[in-house]
Order: C-alpha cells, then structure tokens, then sequence
C-alpha cells in the first residue's frame, strides 16, 4: 500500500517552533499553551494575515522541527512490510530542496515527495503517486482529497480533540495508532 502523509502535524513535529514563534510574535499572556497554538484555536484570535506571519517565520525554522514521536520506528517496520510512502506536503513558503532535505537529514523513507503551494492541490499529487489512503492532521485538507475515494485517516498528534470530524473519515491519536490501522485495513487495499 502507498501511504500518503502530510508534513507538519504527522511527519514532523512543528508544534513546539510553533508555540516559541507564537510567543515571540503575539507575546507570552495570549499563547501559553501547546494547545493555544492549535489553527482552530490561534487563526480566529490573529487572524489569517497574523497567521501567515507566523507560517513564515515557523517556515524559516522547518529543520529545527522534529520528527514525530515513532513516525521513523513505525514507517520503517511498515516499509519492512511492504508498505510505501509518499510525503504531500502545503507549503507556501518552503521549497521542495528544504523539504528534500529534512528527509535526507531525518533518515525518513519516501518513495515520492511532493510540496504543493495549496491544500487543494494535494489531490493532484496523491493521483500522480497512486496514492491508497493518505494521513493528514487538518480535517479541511482530507476534505479535498474526497474525490480519490481512498480511505482518509484524521491524525490526533498534537491532541487538540476531534473538531468537526466527519463520520467517514478513521482517527488516530499516535503513531502507534496509525501503524495498527495500516496493518488491520491493508488487506482489502494494494500492498
């Protein structure tokens, strides 16, 4: 099975760059927690030119973000497994080296890699790469990927709650989870 999977939120860990870069903009009495940080929870408080701001400063940082609890151990028994993986990632403000390189650097294992400019995009490069279910920590990018009819796995990492979840999509709060979820649903899917 080729697993697509997001950047920021599920490869990688950008919560802590983003909670430090928060701080710095937006000052430590408005963001004291990870949580603060969370898109549902900042974008309505700084609003979507406050954000970008803070997209761009946490875009300078991107090889400080690390790797998310597990995700090398359970892609690597994954791939052991036969399992595959393709990176489709929104950034606005990075390139595709920087990304490229991140992997590289992080020992990570993709058979594909692609840095699209909007979420909607995301589709196109997960039908170029064949992609058989994709994992993705914001509900309004799975949203776009609908039209693949391929199964869509909400990732719960950063543990800010399921936020209007829709019922057809699976969840998952870890790595661990989503290694588990693989193995049980690669049967009826292309491995």
């Amino acid at each position: 099975m080729l697993i697509g999977l997001d950047f920021g939120g599920i490869t990688a860990n950008h919560i802590p760059i983003k909670f430090e870069e928060a701080q710095r903009i937006f000052g430590n009495e408005r963001i004291h927690t990870h949580r603060d940080v969370l898109r549902q929870v900042l974008l309505p408080q700084i609003g979507e030119q406050g954000y970008n701001e803070l997209i761009i400063k946490m875009s300078e940082r991107l090889g400080d973000f690390p790797v998310y609890e597990g995700a090398r151990e359970a892609m690597d028994r994954l791939h052991k497994d036969g399992h595959r993986f393709a990176l489709v990632s929104t950034q606005s403000f990075v390139a595709l080296s920087v990304v490229n390189d991140y992997i590289k650097n992080h020992r990570l294992n993709f058979d594909h890699v692609a840095v699209v400019k909007e979420d909607a995009q995301k589709a196109e490069a997960c039908r170029r790469f064949c992609v058989d279910a994709f994992l993705d920590d914001n509900t309004s990018v799975l949203q776009f990927l609908r039209p693949l009819n391929i199964p869509l796995v909400w990732g719960n990492f950063s543990g800010g709650g399921a936020v209007d979840v829709p019922q057809d999509f699976f969840m998952v709060n870890s790595w661990l989870e989503f290694e588990e979820w693989v193995r049980r649903h690669s049967d009826g899917l292309k491995v």
